[in-house]
């Protein structure tokens, strides 16, 4: 499990450890947009790296997660699923295009997470994101 940030030299060491033939996860933060995410990410052996993609801070980094998962089809096996509080109430994530994706960017695993509660009930708030994310899996199940 390597972290796609500011430094590449976890992120070399996950496409040494690729090369080596180990399966490899990357988690793709803020950091997508960089060249050497770019270039040296997507230029790894698909049937070994994969890559985790923080839907959030993609969105906070400049990245669209969408258009992303569409251009590097079959690469993220893994989404954090999560919003500024709640999932859905910011308005600044399109879930609908990022769930109508799951199948073409090759989801199997969806992380719900919460980066701050709204109020001081974080179980609620929790329930709420789930609430959202199980209602966006049924709209678009046979997507």
């Amino acid at each position: 499990d390597y972290l796609a940030g500011d430094n590449d030299a976890p992120l070399k060491q996950a496409i040494l450890s690729a090369e080596l033939g180990q399966d490899v996860k990357v988690n793709v933060h803020d950091g997508i947009q960089q060249p050497w995410v770019s270039w040296e990410v997507w230029n790894t052996d698909p049937e070994k790296v994969f890559f985790e993609l923080d839907v959030y801070w993609a969105m906070v980094g400049g990245t669209d997660p969408a258009e992303y998962m569409t251009i590097h089809p079959g690469r993220f096996e893994i989404l954090h699923i999560k919003d500024e509080h709640e999932v859905g109430r910011s308005g600044m994530m399109d879930f609908d295009s990022i769930f109508l994706n799951l199948d073409k960017a090759g989801t199997r695993i969806l992380i719900v997470e919460m980066e701050e509660p709204s109020t001081s009930d974080s179980l609620e708030g929790l329930r709420e994101s789930a609430e959202v994310v199980l209602s966006l899996i049924e709209r678009f199940k046979n997507n």
